[in-house]
């Protein structure tokens, strides 16, 4: 899968063509290393100054939005890690720029509003069993600056994707029929966890931490032009992502 997500990276992909140019250059092809170095360089100027980011993440984003009244009675929550910075949260005592903080911040959140639920936190960056457990120290210490008492939350400590996530959170959690769970994670990441959910046969409420689109689509010029780069990588793993869980049976 990650072999597969990498060839649709921008970044990825104009490396590919601009080696590519090398080649044709190097075998006395001039005008085809030309086209291709013009090529690229057009790509990549469009990617990076044309709204085509928020296109491709809208649709996925607009598939499972928060509810519009907050649920009056909530058994449990789960949020899935996207992995953490732990170099720099552990050593700043801070958050770091990451989705996964995000999540947790609308977790945290969503505990304060109901304090009797239960609340997973599901996944690892992966790596040994010294860095995973380094890995929720950090976690740990995260969901401490946001307000929440040491050991409020459980951690699923085994999964390394989106399917294992649900999987191994459900087996932890034991929900029961009637109960309300909320799946807290990244809209653009919301529709393949929540296709999963719907699979293994877990009735969950999304309730999506962090959007990159706007809901009419108005253009909002980034800070930076990689900005957007980023914002289309993630959207188009999550296209690919989708198309190969389908492919496998892991989507409802």
């Amino acid at each position: 899968m990650s072999v597969i997500h990498h060839l649709f990276d921008p970044v990825i992909g104009a490396i590919l063509l601009l080696a590519a140019s090398l080649v044709a250059g190097h075998l006395g092809r001039a005008g085809l290393a030309r086209g291709l170095v013009i090529f690229t360089l057009l790509a990549l100027t469009a990617l990076a100054t044309m709204p085509l980011a928020p296109l491709v993440a809208k649709p996925l984003e607009d598939a499972y939005p928060r509810p519009s009244r907050p649920p009056a009675h909530v058994d449990g929550i789960v949020v899935l890690s996207s992995g953490v910075r732990t170099g720099i949260a552990w050593s700043r005592g801070t958050l770091s720029d990451s989705s996964t903080n995000l999540r947790m911040a609308a977790a945290a959140d969503l505990v304060r509003h109901y304090p009797g639920a239960k609340l997973i936190f599901s996944g690892t960056s992966g790596g040994t069993a010294a860095q995973r457990a380094y890995e929720f120290e950090v976690v740990e210490d995260i969901f401490r600056g946001l307000g929440l008492a040491p050991g409020r939350a459980l951690y699923e400590k085994d999964s390394r994707d989106t399917w294992e996530n649900l999987v191994f959170s459900k087996r932890m959690a034991r929900p029961k029929s009637g109960e309300t769970w909320l799946l807290v994670t990244s809209a653009t990441h919301m529709r393949r966890a929540m296709g999963i959910a719907r699979r293994i046969g877990w009735t969950m409420m999304p309730w999506p931490s962090d959007y990159d689109s706007a809901s009419d689509l108005r253009y909002q010029p980034r800070s930076f032009a990689s900005d957007d780069l980023l914002i289309l990588t993630r959207a188009l793993h999550e296209w690919v992502a989708l198309a190969v869980y389908w492919m496998r049976g892991r989507l409802a």
